[in-house]
């Protein structure tokens, strides 16, 4: 995998055989600090925009996160989530906890982001491999929506 940005919160990078971006959430608590937000987003949207999105799907993985659902770190990360969520043909969210799978499958659900109910463009998960297939277009052999087991959280 060719490496797209690194930077305090995110490090992202892209294969091009699989088609797949990468992008990791670090495990650094997000920061009240609005500038530095933006200029996450607006790095982020200068690494995507040097490839075509809607070909490939996208494996946002937030698994180091700290779990925070305060009405003002939702509007403080609106537009990072806008920008990991949009233009991919495919996103899979990756969550450790069923806690993580509830707030992600809200926010999304909230945004109108999840697409067509018999093929959703965007989808929550705690099993990686479930996840992987999903972005290739596989169907997943067990439930996407499984709960983690005691040993991921």
């Amino acid at each position: 995998m060719a490496r797209l940005l690194e930077n305090e919160l995110f490090s992202i990078s892209i294969d091009p055989d699989q088609r797949i971006v990468r992008s990791v959430r670090s495990e650094r608590p997000y920061t009240a600090d609005a500038a530095l937000l933006e200029a996450v987003a607006a790095d982020v949207e200068r690494a995507f925009g040097l490839i075509d999105l809607s070909r490939y799907g996208h494996l946002l993985d937030l698994r180091a996160a700290v779990l925070n659902n305060s009405d003002d770190f939702e509007s403080r990360t609106s537009r990072l989530r806008r920008v990991f969520m949009q233009d991919f043909a495919r996103v899979a969210i990756l969550v450790r906890t069923a806690v993580g799978v509830l707030q992600s499958k809200r926010l999304i659900r909230e945004r109108g982001l999840r697409g067509d109910a018999h093929s959703p463009r965007i989808d929550v998960f705690a099993d990686e491999a479930d996840a992987m297939r999903f972005l290739i277009g596989a169907e997943a052999l067990s439930s996407r929506m499984r709960p983690p087991s005691s040993r991921s959280r």
